[in-house]
């Protein structure tokens, strides 16, 4: 067993850091994909705690299935966001 080398991931990671510091962090992110990829996991996130598998087994069946779950992702989505009203 050989023993984790630090410096590898380390000297990657001052790489980006060292790229994002000239233009910024938040365009940075938008420019590399970070925020995409941030969304997305969260999303895969919020669809395997709605059920890791499905339960169907023909394909129309699985679609619809799938196209339900997202449904209700949406749903919990807009459930959650707040409302916002002019006050003058």
């Amino acid at each position: 067993m050989t023993p984790h080398d630090a410096s590898k991931s380390s000297n990657s990671r001052d790489d980006i850091l060292r790229a994002s510091r000239p233009i910024g962090r938040a365009i940075w992110r938008h420019w590399s994909g970070t925020h995409r990829r941030c969304l997305i996991d969260a999303t895969t996130k919020c669809m395997k705690l709605l059920g890791e598998r499905l339960s169907a087994r023909p394909f129309d069946r699985q679609t619809a299935e799938h196209q339900i779950q997202a449904g209700l992702l949406n749903r919990f989505t807009t459930l959650a966001m707040p409302e916002m009203a002019c006050v003058a």
